[in-house]
């Protein structure tokens, strides 16, 4: 409740309409998706970027890209790691995005749906967001925040007790 105060940080709820504007956006735009798909191991960030500022513009434009921390800064000043690749290595592409204790949403390509939504799921190191298959294809856009992303901070608590006093 109170991490909401803090305006770099955002509830479950607002990372997840956030999310599903995302899947929505790239959903309609498969094709170059399917281009890629039999490169495998493949980083495919900068299109994914790309694909972000364009689904997010009527909703949570984006302020500005960054080339060192993380990838976006929306509007509202929520910062958001991006990952993206052509397989679904969660060890290896996903939670590196976690390193600056931002939200990471990642788009990855998988056959093994069930098995890799499942371990993003039952991870204990970071708690996710949700998780979207695109068009009933193997591509999937999710979010994932660190374990206590949620978790009210010192200056949310100090924001709070100035609000009610």
């Amino acid at each position: 409740m109170f991490a909401s105060l803090d305006p770099t940080r955002a509830p479950k709820s607002r990372l997840s309409v956030i999310l599903k504007t995302v899947a929505d956006g790239v959903s309609e735009r498969m094709e170059p998706l399917r281009q890629v798909e039999r490169f495998k191991n493949a980083g495919i960030e900068a299109w994914f970027k790309v694909e972000v500022f364009h689904a997010l513009r009527d909703t949570d434009p984006v302020l500005r890209p960054q080339n060192k921390g993380p990838d976006l800064v929306l509007r509202n000043g929520l910062e958001i790691e991006l990952k993206g690749a052509t397989d679904f290595n969660i060890k290896g592409w996903f939670v590196p995005g976690l390193k600056y204790g931002t939200p990471c949403m990642f788009l990855g390509w998988t056959v093994r749906a069930d098995v890799d939504v499942m371990a993003l799921h039952h991870a204990t190191t970071f708690e996710t967001v949700d998780v979207h298959c695109l068009r009933g294809s193997g591509w999937h856009v999710g979010m994932i925040v660190p374990r206590d992303y949620f978790q009210p901070t010192p200056s949310s608590n100090a924001a709070a007790s100035k609000a009610v006093a």
